[in-house]
């Protein structure tokens, strides 16, 4: 979110394509099967509220995926039906798993 606001603020979001890829099974699940997220008298879950921000801002979101290679220019991963598959990119960021 950070690299998106950072190109809205530049004014260059319209011209870049932003891709998460997480080994999460499902947006929102943060590692703990997501949280129940309460705002006045309304309720939803993290998964809803995730989804829901990365669509309202057009980034696209592969999950159950690893990463196991990094060239210049591709990101290579394996998903959870055991595929290995690649992305091109011209700026990625790689957070460590935790």
């Amino acid at each position: 979110m950070n690299v998106e606001k950072e190109l809205v603020r530049f004014g260059v979001r319209d011209k870049i394509e932003l891709k998460w890829i997480s080994n999460e099974y499902e947006l929102g699940d943060f590692g703990m099967d997501g949280m129940l997220l309460t705002y006045g008298n309304q309720t939803m879950q993290s998964k809803e509220m995730v989804e829901m921000v990365f669509a309202d801002r057009g980034i696209k979101w592969i999950l159950g995926a690893g990463v196991t290679k990094i060239e210049d220019g591709t990101a290579h991963y394996e998903n959870l039906e055991g595929e290995y598959k690649s992305e091109t990119y011209d700026f990625a960021m790689l957070i460590p798993s935790f």
